[in-house]
């Protein structure tokens, strides 16, 4: 992403810079979705619910903890509401 503010208003290298960060992310959850099925092939699904649960819940409770130790009202209005509507 720094490359991509490096790139400025060259359109082609944004949009290949782009492309090949997908293509990066897209061999990250293939690791994890293998590891999944090494660690317990049987209960990978049931494995894979329950991760999915606990990061579900930590993506919630980030925002609502950054709103309660921001002093400012109208941020932890803002944080606390955005971490409830992904609920």
């Amino acid at each position: 992403m720094v490359g991509i503010c490096l790139a400025g208003c060259r359109k082609e290298v944004v949009v290949a810079l782009l492309i090949l960060s997908v293509c990066a992310g897209s061999c990250n959850f293939t690791g994890i979705f293998t590891t999944y099925q090494d660690l317990c092939p049987t209960f990978c699904s049931t494995f894979n619910g329950f991760v999915g649960m606990l990061t579900s819940v930590t993506g919630m409770a980030g925002p609502a903890l950054t709103g309660l130790m921001i002093n400012d009202a109208v941020w932890l209005c803002v944080c606390v509401c955005e971490s409830y509507c992904c609920f």
